[in-house]
């Protein structure tokens, strides 16, 4: 199982830039997840920018909202 390392965010495109234990450093596009009713709060750029990595997973505490480390790093593009 990945764990993320660092996490930051890039709000002018809507994507997360992600680096696992293993090295790897994926970009995350979060534009296709703002389709998604659950994830509309994130259209707010503070909102998106309150994102805490919690080693496992990502999280936005208070949207409830969540993402594995797996999911980032499978559905990330390398960089």
């Amino acid at each position: 199982m990945r764990t993320i390392e660092k996490l930051s965010v890039n709000d002018s495109d809507y994507s997360l830039v992600v680096q696992f234990d293993d090295s790897s450093i994926k970009k995350y596009d979060c534009k296709p997840l703002l389709a998604l009713s659950t994830f509309r709060p994130l259209h707010d750029k503070n909102s998106l920018s309150s994102v805490q990595n919690k080693g496992y997973y990502i999280e936005w505490p208070f949207y409830e909202l969540d993402i594995s480390a797996d999911t980032l790093w499978h559905d990330g593009e390398p960089q």
